[in-house]
């Protein structure tokens, strides 16, 4: 049946999921406040959510992707009208800050 993951942090549409190199699965979704939100899965469940990086808000749904060497990398629209990106700094790791991707175009949601 279903699972409540965790009630601790309101979001706001639907959240991303990606598979980690050990075959467990990542989320990452808006939370009301403007800030993106990872939870993992574990062996026995699920992790509790930590944000990623304060100082950066955000309005768009977030998308999960993996690179060559197994990192999972997000991306998402700022509420400055950048498009901003962070990646696991190791294949299932913490997450590095966010960055956005500068070639002069903004965009809207």
């Amino acid at each position: 049946g279903w699972v409540v993951i965790s009630t601790t942090v309101p979001l706001s549409g639907d959240p991303a999921v990606a598979v980690n190199p050990n075959g467990l699965l990542s989320l990452l979704a808006l939370g009301q406040d403007g800030n993106l939100w990872n939870s993992q899965q574990s062996g026995a469940g699920w992790l509790a959510w930590t944000m990623l990086e304060d100082g950066v808000t955000f309005t768009g749904t977030p998308t999960l992707g993996t690179n060559a060497d197994g990192r999972l990398i997000a991306f998402a629209l700022g509420s400055d009208g950048n498009l901003w990106a962070a990646q696991q700094q190791n294949p299932g790791g913490v997450w590095s800050t966010w960055a956005h991707l500068e070639d002069g175009y903004t965009f809207q949601q």
